[in-house]
């Protein structure tokens, strides 16, 4: 194909028009972000921080420190099921 026209994709039988215009977006529409994932994002940050407060001499309780953060984590991973529970209703 040598033209430098571009194509339209044109609509099959029986498209509506939210269909047709749908498919001239320019990408698959977006999915909204998933509350485990960032607070398993926030995890992930919080234990790198940890590593590094260490490497600059910072004194904790290992242990305690983990049990807190996953405790924090599973409260907020309960509470955002919750609450999505909530919304659908």
């Amino acid at each position: 194909m040598t033209d430098s026209q571009p194509t339209v994709p044109v609509p099959g039988p029986g498209a509506s028009p939210e269909t047709t215009e749908q498919a001239g977006s320019a990408g698959p529409a977006r999915r909204p972000h998933r509350p485990s994932t960032i607070i398993w994002g926030f995890v992930v940050a919080v234990v790198g921080a940890g590593i590094l407060a260490r490497a600059v001499g910072a004194e904790f309780d290992d242990g305690l420190a983990v049990i807190v953060l996953l405790g924090a984590a599973g409260l907020a991973l309960v509470g955002t099921s919750i609450a999505s529970v909530v919304r659908r209703r």
